[in-house]
């Protein structure tokens, strides 16, 4: 028995399953025997093997409330303390006698915009439940503490001493957010479960 095309019609040998001209399925033989359908193949990477853990849920909200909360903290920083020390006339001789400090703390304004921004887009990421997520916020924390430690080891060494900065506490901060993160985006079943998008 033949089978017949029923996009096409042409005559396909028995025992086909697919038109070899249009690729359209093959129609029942004459003898009304059902053809058996071919399942679609399944792609590993689109197969999520923890489906009951997807969501933006358990310790997940944490890491959402800290992306959150970050740019605010992060802007507020720039406009409490490193514009009114570059801005106010108090200062002006200071840094004019003190060149590298007002380098520095334009440096950390610049610095901070940066994680301002990456931190908007990781945002979109984690809301968006995008996969790239995890990798970028992995790259985003080691960039953060590098960047940081930079920032306060040139202070230290170029800085005027009066100019006091919490740089010890931002990089033990920073080393500790690195710690619990980094590990917990590389093995957390959820983060796997709801980072698929």
């Amino acid at each position: 028995m033949s089978f017949v095309c029923s996009t096409c019609a042409l005559e396909l040998p028995e025992g086909a399953r697919f038109c070899s001209k249009c690729g359209a399925a093959a129609s029942l033989p004459a003898d009304n025997h059902p053809v058996q359908s071919v399942a679609p193949p399944i792609y590993p990477q689109f197969f999520n093997p923890y489906p009951h853990l997807e969501g933006l849920s358990g310790w997940l909200i944490v890491v959402g409330l800290g992306l959150v909360l970050g740019p605010i903290r992060i802007v507020g920083l720039i406009y409490k303390v490193n514009l009114p020390f570059l801005l106010s006339h108090k200062n002006q001789p200071f840094l004019a006698s003190h060149p590298a400090t007002e380098l520095l703390v334009s440096s950390e304004v610049v610095t901070n915009t940066l994680f301002v921004v990456l931190l908007l887009i990781l945002n979109y990421l984690f809301f968006a439940r995008k996969r790239t997520f995890p990798t970028w916020m992995i790259a985003y924390r080691i960039l953060n503490l590098g960047l940081i430690t930079i920032n306060h080891f040139l202070f230290l060494a170029f800085a005027s001493s009066s100019v006091s900065g919490k740089g010890g506490l931002s990089i033990a901060g920073s080393i500790l957010g690195a710690c619990i993160l980094i590990p917990y985006l590389l093995v957390s079943r959820r983060g796997k479960a709801t980072f698929t998008h």
